[in-house]
């Protein structure tokens, strides 16, 4: 499968001509015999791939699906350890929770959500300019999708779903949703401030 990603092309391009060098130089071998060798080894890496992490409609190289579900794995423990503390927070203050105070942070909430939305295709947009794949966009892709419907079909102004209030209590589980998907949008700006960089180095 061909790899689109510049990050990880440029990363597995430079590994193959150093092992192209070291079977000229080291083993004696020809262009033509080092260059199959290492072919064959990076056949598997390359092949069409997907993981449950990030959901089996999303194909590509072994190599950068692999990255990606890494990535993902540490971004998603990132983005609950804050979630948690803020849960822990309001837990431990419940009786400093009004009423009235959790419906005005449901209307914050649900503004922020809109504002963040306008940012998530305003970043999409200046992503989708460049005319370069990167993983980064590849992640900031497929993660895009889902929180734009958190962002939109969930916001507290829009849906009751996930108010922060229920009968004059705190929704502990959309308290820890919301948390979590303000924490997580952080890395939508690591997407396009990485992506952007290796656009930079690809231009120079």
């Amino acid at each position: 499968m061909e790899l689109t990603q510049i990050d990880l092309r440029n990363e597995v391009l430079d590994h193959i001509s150093e092992g192209i060098s070291e079977g000229m130089f080291s083993q004696q071998l020809t262009f033509e015999e080092a260059f199959a060798i290492e072919k064959q080894k990076w056949r598997d890496d390359l092949e069409s791939h997907s993981s449950y992490w990030l959901g089996l409609m999303w194909m590509g190289p072994k190599i950068m699906i692999q990255k990606c579900v890494k990535q993902s794995k540490i971004m998603y423990l990132k983005a609950t350890l804050p979630a948690v503390i803020v849960l822990l927070f309001f837990y431990s203050t419940e009786n400093l929770w009004k009423e009235q105070i959790l419906i005005i942070l449901n209307s914050f909430v649900g503004i922020v959500y809109i504002g963040l939305f306008l940012l998530l295709l305003f970043l999409n947009y200046k992503m989708k300019r460049t005319g370069y794949e990167t993983s980064h966009s590849f992640l900031f892709k497929i993660n895009a999708i889902t929180f734009s419907f958190l962002l939109v079909l969930y916001n507290p102004l829009v849906s009751d779903i996930l108010s922060l209030e229920k009968e004059g209590s705190i929704a502990y589980v959309s308290l820890f949703v919301h948390a979590f998907t303000l924490a997580f949008y952080c890395f939508f700006v690591q997407f396009y401030k990485f992506h952007s960089e290796v656009q930079k180095m690809e231009v120079a």
